[in-house]
C-alpha cells in the first residue's frame, strides 16, 4: 500500500481473501478489520479520481459488508461520539472540501451563500454533520480530510454570517426556483395550450395527450405561478370556466345513460350495457362514488336521477368493492371456476387487455361481466389483438417531453 491509497492489487488480495475464506466468521473479521482500515476511508475519500475497474472494485467490497450489517458490517464507532458508514462518512469529508473551496474561492458573497446552500440545508445540518469529527480530528480514519476539518470553524461561522445577514435566505430561494427558470418557456407553453384548448376540460386525460403526467403538469403550474403571475391568472380563469363546462357534460352525459338505460341503446348508436354505463359514468374515480353522484344529481335537478339511481342500486354499483381497482394478484395466484371453466391466468390476460382497449375501467365489476362475456363467446383473444394494432396504429405523438427538474 503506497500513498495511503489501496491499489488494484491490494483490492484484488482482500477480495481472494474474502472469498477464500474458510468459514463466516473469518469472513466477518476480515471486514471487520477492513472496512476500520485508513487506507479504504482515503479510496472512497478518493475514488472519483480513479478508473471504472477500480471503482468496481471498490464497490464490491462495499457490497461485502452490506452483507453483515449491522454486527460488523460498514458502521463504525470513533469513540462512541457518531456512528456513520463509511462511503457516508467519505461522502461528507468531500462535501466538506467543496465548501472550503466555496468559502476561500473568488466569487461574490451571493455565489458563495448559493453554493453553500446547495450543500447543506442550513448551518445546524452543517454542524451536527461534522461536530464530532473535529472533536477527533486525529483518528486516523479522518485524517484524510484533517485540513479541511481544521477550517470548519471558518466555514460554519461563514455560514452563520449569510444566514443572519439574509443572504443565504435569498440564495435558498433561488435555488428553490432554478428549476421552474429553466423550464419557463416549456411551462408557458404546456399552460397557454391549456387555456386556449377547447378539450382542455378533460383535465388529465387532456394532459396526457401532450406526454405528461400529474406531477410534470403541476410543476409547469407552479412554475407559472412563480414567474408569470398574468398567465396564471388566465390559468385560473381557464379552470373555472372548465368546471362549469364539467358540470354541463356531466349532465348531459347522465340524461344519456339514461336515455340508454330506457331503451337498450345510446342516442349515438352504441348498444348500451352495465360495462357501457360504467364506461361513462361520471364520478365513478371519486372515493364516494354513490354519494358524489348523488350530490350532483340532487343539486342539478335531473329529471333522471330517479333512473339512474335505481339502475346503480340494481347493479350493486353502490357498493365499494363494485368499482375498486382489481387486484391483480389476488386474480393470478387463485385458481377460480365459473360455470365449470377454470378462469387461467391467459383468460384474466385477455380479459383486462379487452377492458383496456375499450377504455373500460379495469375494476371488479367490469372484470367479473367481460369474464362471463369471454366464456359466452362474445370476447376472444383475436378481437383484443386487432383492436391492440388498431390503437397503435393510431396513437398519437406526444407534443413535447416531459421536463426534468432540479431534485434535492
Amino acid at each position: 500500500m503506497n500513498n495511503m491509497i489501496l491499489t488494484n492489487q491490494d483490492l484484488d488480495d482482500i477480495i481472494n481473501k474474502i472469498n477464500n475464506s474458510k468459514s463466516l466468521d473469518e469472513k466477518k473479521d476480515l471486514i471487520f478489520h477492513f472496512c476500520n482500515n485508513p487506507y479504504f476511508i482515503n479510496s472512497l475519500y478518493y475514488i472519483d479520481q480513479y478508473d471504472e475497474e477500480y471503482q468496481s472494485k471498490i464497490n464490491r467490497l462495499s457490497e461485502f459488508f452490506q452483507r453483515f450489517r449491522p454486527s460488523y458490517s460498514r458502521k463504525y464507532d470513533v469513540k462512541g461520539l457518531f456512528r456513520v458508514t463509511l462511503e457516508e462518512l467519505a461522502n461528507r469529508l468531500r462535501i466538506l472540501k467543496m465548501a472550503n473551496k466555496i468559502v476561500n474561492s473568488n466569487e461574490s458573497d451571493f455565489m458563495k451563500a448559493y453554493n453553500l446552500a446547495s450543500l447543506y440545508k442550513d448551518s445546524e445540518t452543517l454542524r451536527a454533520s461534522y461536530s464530532g469529527m473535529v472533536k477527533h480530528i486525529d483518528h486516523p480514519n479522518i485524517q484524510i480530510a484533517r485540513y479541511a476539518l481544521s477550517n470548519f470553524d471558518k466555514i460554519y461561522n461563514k455560514y452563520l454570517e449569510y444566514e443572519n445577514n439574509g443572504l443565504m435566505e435569498k440564495a435558498r430561494y433561488y435555488l428553490s426556483t432554478i428549476s421552474y427558470y429553466q423550464n419557463y418557456e416549456y411551462a408557458k407553453f404546456v399552460i397557454e395550450k391549456y387555456i386556449e384548448d377547447e378539450e382542455s376540460y378533460k383535465g388529465y386525460e387532456f394532459i396526457s395527450e401532450l406526454g405528461l403526467d400529474k406531477d410534470a403538469f403541476v410543476f409547469c403550474l407552479k412554475t407559472i405561478e412563480e414567474l408569470d403571475p398574468d398567465l396564471y391568472k388566465k390559468f385560473r380563469e381557464k379552470r373555472k370556466y372548465n368546471k362549469k363546462v364539467v358540470c354541463f357534460k356531466n349532465a348531459q352525459t347522465l340524461k344519456e345513460l339514461s336515455y340508454g338505460i330506457q331503451n337498450g341503446i345510446m342516442r349515438d348508436g352504441t348498444e348500451f350495457d352495465l360495462l357501457e354505463f360504467i364506461k361513462r359514468v361520471p364520478f365513478k374515480k371519486e372515493e364516494n362514488f354513490i354519494d358524489s353522484l348523488y350530490y350532483f344529481m340532487n343539486n342539478t335537478n335531473l329529471h333522471e336521477s330517479k333512473t339512474i339511481l335505481s339502475y346503480v342500486y340494481k347493479n350493486g354499483l353502490q357498493n365499494k368493492k363494485a368499482l375498486a381497482p382489481i387486484n391483480r394478484k389476488q386474480i393470478y395466484e387463485c385458481r377460480n371456476f365459473l360455470n365449470g371453466v377454470q378462469i387461467t391466468n391467459d383468460i384474466s390476460n385477455i380479459v383486462i387487455d379487452y377492458l383496456t382497449v375499450n377504455q373500460i375501467p379495469v375494476v371488479n365489476k367490469t372484470y367479473d361481466i367481460a369474464v362471463r362475456k369471454y366464456l359466452n363467446g362474445e370476447i376472444n383473444k383475436e378481437m383484443v389483438e386487432q383492436k391492440k394494432k388498431e390503437m397503435e396504429e393510431n396513437k398519437p405523438q406526444s407534443i413535447i417531453l416531459i421536463p426534468k427538474t432540479n431534485k434535492r
